[in-house]
C-alpha cells in the first residue's frame, strides 16, 4: 500500500462549495477552516498510519521476500542473527564488549 494522496472534499474555486458572498459569519468561518481541517485530518490520521514500517511497500530483492519495510527490516534483522551466530565468521559465536573494545577498536592516530 503506497501512501495515499491528499485530496480535499471542497474546492475554493466551486461556488456551490464555497459561495462568493455569504451572510452568516459563522458559516464564513466554517467554510475557511474546512480545507485547513481535511490537512490536518489527513496528516493526522491518514498519512502518519500510512507511514508505519508495516505499511510501506518495498520492491522485490532476490533473497528477500519482504512485502514491507517492517518485514524486511526483521528479515535484515534475522540475517545478522545467524551471521554473528555462524562461527565461520566470528569463531566464538559472540560479540561482546570485550570483542569490540579489543578487536576492532580503531586508533584514529595512526591515519
Amino acid at each position: 500500500m503506497a501512501i495515499r494522496p491528499l485530496a480535499f472534499t471542497k474546492s475554493w474555486m466551486s461556488k456551490e462549495d464555497f459561495p462568493t458572498f455569504e451572510e452568516n459569519e459563522t458559516q464564513v468561518r466554517a467554510d475557511m477552516e474546512e480545507l485547513h481541517a481535511q490537512t490536518r485530518d489527513y496528516i493526522n490520521n491518514i498519512l502518519i498510519a500510512d507511514t508505519k514500517a508495516a505499511n510501506i511497500p518495498v520492491d522485490a530483492v532476490e533473497g528477500m521476500d519482504a512485502q514491507n519495510l517492517q518485514e524486511a527490516v526483521e528479515g535484515l534483522h534475522d540475517d545478522l542473527l545467524e551471521i554473528v551466530a555462524d562461527p565461520r565468521f566470528l569463531p566464538d559465536a559472540s560479540v561482546g564488549t570485550e570483542k569490540l573494545s579489543s578487536d576492532l577498536v580503531i586508533d584514529c592516530g595512526t591515519y
